[in-house]
């Protein structure tokens, strides 16, 4: 959705300890650099209970702590997003107007959070229609037959192939924003087709190394 709208991502979080807040970087059209921290919403809402004990912390420091990618001028003041499946309740909107108020009462009025909720996400869907996924038949029977493999057996080179010729703009010529948007849609379907594959790998580390001093992530960043 971000690169729809001509932002360039530049950074996924793993969710390690380096992660300060932000999930998600990306430089927007006039070049500003954006922070995304994303919370799914408990019940469907972020309750002020949510917020003391896990959001507003993170938060903070995805709001005051500094970008550090070699893509984007760590100086530069950044625009932090706080990005929720759900909504939020009113007390949760009053603290983030109270932290707000308060950073520009001290002089400190570049520092803001911003909010996307569940509303906002889906308007950005509605306005991508069936560019959000690719629509084309053969492209989601291709899809799906990888996705219900096992990921035992071999990787078939050549559905994945075709599944990328029909989802990218190889032949297409359109101006560079949408060209990258294509390339981000197409890629995403190509992504969540590895997921059988990915498991297995997961799984036949974790045997392998049951008791790993560096640990093994559970998650499956699909």
């Amino acid at each position: 959705m971000l690169s729809a709208d001509g932002y360039t991502v530049v950074h996924l979080s793993r969710h390690c300890g380096m992660e300060l807040g932000k999930d998600v970087l990306a430089i927007a059209p006039d070049g500003t650099p954006c922070a995304y921290q994303l919370k799914t919403a408990a019940g469907g809402k972020i309750s002020l209970r949510q917020w003391r004990e896990e959001i507003g912390k993170q938060v903070f420091d995805l709001v005051t702590g500094r970008i550090v990618h070699p893509s984007i001028n760590s100086e530069q003041p950044h625009r932090a997003f706080l990005v929720t499946n759900g909504m939020i309740e009113e007390e949760v909107s009053r603290a983030i107007d109270d932290m707000n108020r308060n950073w520009q009462l001290a002089g400190q009025g570049h520092l803001r959070l911003e909010t996307i909720v569940r509303g906002q996400l889906l308007e950005m869907g509605r306005r991508l229609d069936t560019s959000l996924w690719p629509s084309e038949l053969t492209s989601i029977q291709k899809l799906l037959e990888m996705f219900l493999m096992s990921g035992d057996e071999v990787l078939p080179k050549g559905t994945l192939a075709a599944l990328l010729e029909e989802t990218l703009p190889f032949r297409e010529r359109t101006a560079e924003a949408h060209h990258r948007w294509r390339v981000a849609r197409g890629l995403y379907p190509a992504r969540r087709s590895f997921v059988p594959w990915r498991l297995r790998n997961f799984l036949r580390a974790k045997t392998m190394c049951p008791k790993s001093r560096h640990g093994l992530s559970t998650r499956l960043t699909c």
